[in-house]
This record gives structure tokens, C-alpha cells and sequence, in this order.
């Protein structure tokens, strides 16, 4: 995985106030913790090197080497985003240590590939699963995995067990999960129904009949 370089500097004065003058400075607020980091440590980011680390990337699986002035470098990933509900800017990050020879717990996006065999005959695909939780080094973490729907048909599905991986990486969600299906169309459905309620009826018809015979 490629990682960047980003530099960033400790902030002593905290609050919404001083968040919001660093924003308008070009700056993003941000708090380190993790591997390798005795205490807290707050810090403030350029939101142009923050834009361009997590452009191209799906999620927060980005390693990064953060120099920090005044404390060396140290290996980083993004944890998590506090965006603005409303206008989505990033208001603060969460930044988390890594030591690269130890596995750590990541949020991997699915990326289907192919068009299914349902979809063609009219059927619509549902992704119930958009994230899988996975395990690895920091340096086998992938940007995305590719799940191939190409031959999955009508009422079919995907589960979490069929997801190829790749190499060094472990699935942590259960294997039985669904992660894409394929539904019949409603006219269909409404149609085996009654097809399943005629034959349900006629049934109970039959077994009517042979009752009369026996009285």
C-alpha cells in the first residue's frame, strides 16, 4: 500500500471556537492516539494534504507518515471523520498508530464486478453488505475487494464466503452472511403465489373428495 507523507503541527488551544479559526485557516483539527503513542496527542492538518492522502481511496484505509514538528515521524492511518451534518466538510479526524509488523482491524470496501444473470431477465440486485470487516498488516490492507456477480440469477445470492481474498487478509464477519442477491420481479412473485395457492386449493379439494368416499 502506498503510503504519504503529510506534516502537522500540536495545537495547545482547544474548543469550537479555535476549530473553527483553524478551518477557516486551511487547517483541520485532528487527535492522535494508538501504537507507539503514550498520550493524546492533538495536532492540526492542512486540509489541501488531507484531500489529496484520501482522494482516490474508498473509506479511511490510508497509511500515512505524519511528521509532526517538534516530535519526529510516526506511521498513521485515518480512524475516523467527523463531517458536518449538513455540509459535509470535515470539522475533525481521528488519527490512529500503527506498528507495521502488527494486524490490525479494517473496514474494506466491495466492489461488484460483472453484471448478473437476474438483472438480465428483469430481476432487481440488492447489495445488502457494502463493507466487509477484515484483519491484516497494515501493508496488505486493499483499497477495495472485488466481488464477480456475473452468474448469479433470479432469488439467487452471494454470501461472505464467497468472496475470493486476497493474499494476507482475513474476513472477520460471519462466512454466512448475504452480500448481494438477486430478487424475482413483483409481477413475478405475485404470480408463483397464486400459483402456490392454486395448488394449495386444489389440495384441500382432493382431500375433501376422498373424505366424502370413506363416509
Amino acid at each position: 500500500m502506498e503510503q504519504y507523507e503529510i506534516t502537522a503541527w500540536k495545537r495547545d488551544n482547544f474548543g469550537k471556537g479555535n476549530s473553527g479559526r483553524l478551518r477557516r485557516d486551511g487547517f483541520i483539527p485532528a487527535v492522535l492516539y494508538g501504537a507507539g503513542i503514550k498520550e493524546n496527542i492533538h495536532i492540526k492538518m492542512s486540509k489541501k494534504d488531507v484531500d489529496k492522502a484520501i482522494s482516490g481511496h474508498s473509506g479511511t484505509n490510508v497509511l500515512l507518515k505524519l511528521t509532526i514538528e517538534g516530535d519526529g515521524d510516526k506511521t498513521v492511518m485515518f480512524k475516523t471523520f467527523d463531517r458536518h451534518p449538513a455540509q459535509g466538510f470535515i470539522r475533525h479526524i481521528d488519527l490512529q498508530g500503527v506498528d507495521m509488523k502488527e494486524k490490525i482491524t479494517v473496514d474494506v470496501p466491495i466492489v461488484l464486478v460483472g453484471k448478473a444473470e437476474g438483472i438480465k431477465l428483469g430481476g432487481i440486485l440488492h447489495q445488502d453488505m457494502q463493507t466487509v470487516r477484515a484483519e491484516c498488516l497494515p501493508t496488505a490492507i486493499p483499497d477495495s475487494i472485488e466481488l464477480d456477480i456475473t452468474e448469479v440469477g433470479l432469488n439467487q445470492a452471494l454470501h461472505v464466503s464467497d468472496i475470493k481474498l486476497p493474499e494476507g487478509l482475513k474476513i472477520l464477519d460471519d462466512e454466512k452472511l448475504t452480500v448481494v442477491l438477486v430478487n424475482a420481479p413483483a409481477a413475478e412473485k405475485e404470480e408463483e403465489e397464486v400459483e402456490g395457492e392454486g395448488e394449495e386449493g386444489a389440495a384441500e379439494g382432493e382431500e375433501a373428495e376422498a373424505e366424502e368416499k370413506k363416509d
